[in-house]
């Protein structure tokens, strides 16, 4: 989809069905802009409506396309689940193709249909986690900026405090935004070392162990005889972190094992040995797994550890769903990689059912947007070419008005006049270019 002087919509077709498209001129533009012009379409996966897969070479028919007012409208059957170029163009004075506009839409499954694209963030900081590297990060300022990179959700899962969600929550209580907050925490009581976050759940899981601190270590000790270790694997972390799993679990959370491959600092090396790491993951017990994750470049190969042995996994058929998370502990400056890494997830709706539904059924892939290079996704490879499409096409200009909210969200926390109201006026805008872009896959 152009996103110069016009746009085609909706962005997005049911799949092997007739569709009805638009090209139409953005504000302050019209069709004369583009005087004598021809169309040329191309189904990027050579699957055509007949059912041929055709020679790269050959040339795609046309749908079929009129000018109707003030818009072009299209008509045609987009086979498969691939991406279409639709490009208006014209001849050169030695007869080749000039292209005036290009544009991209996407043919789609019907098991997706009602199926929306959200990107947001299931593990990162504050100021209430001790290791924040910014004070002025406070719970509602990183609500903010989460909003402000383009998330559409977002938890603050500080070290052993569950209480950082609520207070984000409680300082845009009097004001309207779409950014939307679920519970967490990271759990790892009486520092042991691997981490665990806690998703959505309903209640502290740090809170339940420090109220009984006996309770816990006699369930773990349960768990530890029921798991029959070898005598020369590690005791303690690995029965102590599936009890944080199935405890997320009766509180209704997503249990997601954090940083598989840790490596804190060169003192400390990596926190967990990879021969537990690789215990924990062989056995299970967890919802999700953290494929990208902070810190910074200089640790980016634990990173690669983390893509190849869910690569493995999928080798060994099983499919871990993918997450990608900052973990963020500043949200600007030199330290930041606050905009890294994130999660697009394919739900039916923000709630945190239908989030929780889309993780378990793998409907998500782990984005990785770091500064100066092109995005990377993990995941299956359906979604990873659609959501390569879709940050083309489709955040940009989502992104901008979660760009404008979240600032205006930072100027409501500073008490700037009439920020409230502004709040208002940029509320919905997202959701709206969503029923744009989606068309009738909009809705089941």
């Amino acid at each position: 989809m152009s996103r110069a002087s016009f746009q085609i919509l909706p962005g997005v077709v049911p799949a092997n069905r007739t569709s009805a498209l638009r090209i139409v001129p953005r504000q302050g533009h019209t069709l004369c802009e583009l005087g004598d012009f021809a169309l040329s379409y191309r189904a990027h996966e050579n699957l055509l409506a007949d059912g041929k897969i055709t020679a790269d070479i050959e040339k795609h028919p046309l749908p079929d396309w009129h000018i109707d007012g003030e818009s072009i409208l299209i008509e045609g059957f987009f086979a498969g689940e691939q991406e279409h170029s639709i490009d208006l163009i014209r001849r050169d004075a030695s007869g080749r193709p000039v292209t005036l506009e290009a544009f991209r839409i996407y043919s789609l499954s019907d098991e997706l249909r009602g199926m929306k694209p959200y990107r947001g963030n299931f593990h990162q900081h504050s100021a209430n986690s001790p290791c924040c590297h910014a004070p002025e990060d406070t719970p509602p300022h990183v609500a903010a900026e989460s909003r402000r990179i383009g998330l559409d959700f977002t938890t603050i899962s500080d070290h052993s405090c569950y209480r950082s969600v609520q207070e984000a929550e409680a300082a845009f209580r009097n004001a309207v935004t779409d950014l939307v907050l679920f519970p967490g925490e990271e759990v790892h009581p009486m520092q042991w070392s691997q981490h665990i976050v806690n998703f959505g759940g309903k209640y502290s899981i740090t809170e339940l162990l420090e109220s009984d601190r006996d309770r816990f270590f006699r369930e773990v000790e349960e768990i530890r005889r029921n798991l029959h270790l070898p005598d020369s694997m590690e005791q303690f972390v690995i029965p102590a972190t599936q009890w944080a799993f199935a405890k997320i679990r009766e509180a209704g959370g997503l249990a997601i094992l954090a940083h598989p491959y840790w490596y804190y600092s060169k003192l400390a090396g990596l926190m967990v040995s990879p021969a537990v790491t690789e215990e924990l993951i062989r056995r299970g017990g967890y919802d999700a797994m953290e494929v990208v994750s902070g810190f910074h470049y200089d640790i980016a190969e634990y990173n690669n550890w983390q893509i190849v042995r869910w690569f493995e996994s999928r080798a060994e058929g099983r499919m871990i769903p993918p997450l990608g998370v900052n973990d963020s502990h500043c949200c600007r400056g030199e330290k930041s990689n606050f905009d890294w890494y994130s999660t697009v997830i394919f739900a039916e709706s923000l709630s945190f059912e239908d989030v929780r539904k889309a993780v378990l059924a793998c409907r998500c892939a782990a984005l990785e947007t770091l500064p100066g290079a092109p995005p990377k996704v993990y995941g299956d490879l359906r979604f990873v070419k659609y959501i390569h499409f879709l940050l083309r096409e489709y955040f940009p200009e989502h992104d901008a008005f979660c760009r404008r909210e979240g600032k205006l969200m930072e100027a409501f926390l500073q008490g700037k006049p009439r920020a409230a109201e502004n709040l208002s006026e940029a509320g919905g805008q997202t959701e709206k270019w969503r029923k744009l872009f989606f068309g009738e896959l909009y809705r089941k």
